[in-house]
């Protein structure tokens, strides 16, 4: 006969009480030196059994009267059976109890006052049931969300503050909170539901909830890929979280509800969604009434709820070494500021490139001396050593920010001197264009600078202070050269 005949009814469900009662510790395997109490559980082999009445030294499972089956018990019921876990009591003791009020929505609690609203975040409560109204208490930066807060079934999601003494609507899909005297919309403490598990190839926000083993975590911080809740770097388990929450000092306030019950708005206000995004070189800076309301330097988009009707000015300010390209999404323009008027819900992305301009000419970007190399884009030689940035960089293997004295002694003196060139020039005869140089590699001109030239590439010379080549024009009283960059001849008086 089956076993679960030979129980009534109201039998099971007892048994079944026992079952869910707190009380019950976690079972222990069976001793037959020891008595056991109604409630107690036991383990012999693979099952799991519940004493169903007060059981004496050495009465062993499956005694039936004194034992029931945990398993069978569970199936008899339609209950889905697991194994029974083996749990650290700490670990018990500092779990959280998920909640839920159909008129407040989810929350966890730690302790009788101690509360975490997936919404709204951490919070101390002072009551709250499912038909009365609650006080609780919030303490965050934000003064929209802070202070003693009220509400009832009837009113939620409208709450009232007595720290800003306005009405605030909660818009539970985007988790924002709008004040109804100053029309500021706030971002909630988070704006997910309940935790996930766990998920290494995810990454997560700051105030995202997941749960690995027995514990609930809160993200503290941004978190990227393959960081779990182990790493205290960035999480932190909800029951930690909770305990560091503040009580407050002031007394729950003494306010007659009927008063500011008169005010309870009528409407609920319309929200609309802006997401802004970056790409790399660049920060939008959102602006409303001429005052900064907040900046996006993000390629990952940020989201913030605003009324009908608001109007924004969006700027995009680009990095050093960058450029402003456009906007595009549901906004288009190459300015780099905009109005924004708030009629629908909106996603845009401020676009930056690299700047490519070159301010100083000298063969370098505006990028590339910003960015890559330090060095100034309104002077060709950022360290006055004589050598252009490009040729320091791209031909002669130097810093371009470090002037290289040494180098330029040793060029004057291992090549020629400025008394042999002075020298050289007074007695230097109008030759052809394929005559040679009367020197080669590098020598020094009065205010001019270090050339350069060999016997295979004379008449051309090469100038370090403007990084071009000039031509020698030979034939001439005063020695003249064609300038390639300014395409103009120059004399060198």
């Amino acid at each position: 006969m089956n076993c679960f005949k030979l129980l009534t009814f109201s039998k099971l469900l007892w048994v079944f009480s026992l079952i869910c009662n707190p009380a019950s510790a976690q079972p222990v395997t069976w001793n037959s030196s020891t008595s056991y109490s109604v409630g107690e559980l036991v383990i012999v082999g693979t099952s799991t059994y519940i004493a169903t009445q007060s059981v004496p030294e050495n009465t062993t499972p499956p005694n039936t009267t004194y034992w029931t089956n945990l398993s069978v018990a569970a199936t008899a019921l339609n209950v889905s059976v697991e194994t029974v876990p083996t749990l650290d009591p700490a670990t018990i003791l500092a779990s959280l109890t998920k909640n839920n009020l159909q008129w407040f929505g989810n929350f966890f609690v730690q302790e009788t006052n101690r509360f975490f609203h997936e919404v709204l975040g951490p919070m101390y409560v002072a009551n709250i049931s499912n038909n009365n109204s609650t006080w609780f208490y919030m303490y965050q930066v934000d003064p929209n969300l802070s202070g003693w807060i009220w509400t009832n079934k009837s009113c939620y999601p409208f709450i009232f503050s007595s720290l800003t003494n306005s009405w605030k609507y909660i818009d539970k899909v985007h988790g924002d909170v709008y004040d109804y005297s100053s029309s500021i919309n706030s971002p909630t403490f988070r704006k997910e539901g309940l935790p996930q598990s766990y998920n290494s190839i995810l990454t997560y926000s700051k105030g995202d909830l997941v749960e690995s083993g027995t514990s609930t975590y809160i993200a503290v911080k941004n978190v990227p890929l393959l960081i779990s809740p182990s790493n205290a770097t960035y999480w932190t388990t909800l029951a930690e979280l909770m305990l560091k929450q503040i009580v407050p000092v002031e007394t729950v306030p003494v306010l007659d509800a009927s008063l500011f019950l008169a005010s309870l708005p009528s409407g609920v206000p319309e929200l609309k969604q802006l997401s802004l995004s970056s790409t790399l070189g660049g920060i939008i800076t959102v602006s409303k009434s001429n005052a900064m309301s907040y900046s996006v330097n993000s390629q990952s988009p940020l989201t913030k709820s605003f009324t009908m009707g608001t109007q924004l000015t969006l700027s995009a300010e680009a990095d050093r070494g960058y450029v402003f390209d456009d906007w595009t999404g549901d906004l288009v323009g190459v300015s780099n500021q905009i109005d924004l008027l708030i009629n629908s819900d909106k996603i845009t992305t401020a676009n930056f490139g690299m700047d490519l301009r070159d301010n100083d000419s000298d063969g370098l970007s505006n990028y590339d001396e910003l960015v890559l190399h330090g060095t100034f884009i309104d002077n060709n030689d950022s360290d006055g050593d004589g050598f252009a940035d490009e040729f320091e960089i791209n031909r002669m293997g130097t810093n371009p920010n470090s002037p290289n004295q040494k180098l330029s002694v040793y060029i004057a003196e291992f090549f020629v001197t400025k008394a042999k060139y002075d020298e050289a020039m007074a007695s230097y005869p109008a030759q052809e264009s394929n005559a040679t140089p009367y020197t080669n590699d590098w020598f020094y001109v009065p205010e001019r600078g270090w050339l350069w030239t060999n016997k295979s590439t004379f008449p051309y010379l090469f100038d370090s202070n403007s990084s071009d080549w000039l031509h020698f024009e030979s034939g001439n009283d005063i020695p003249t050269f064609y300038e390639y960059k300014t395409k103009s001849w120059v004399r060198f008086e």
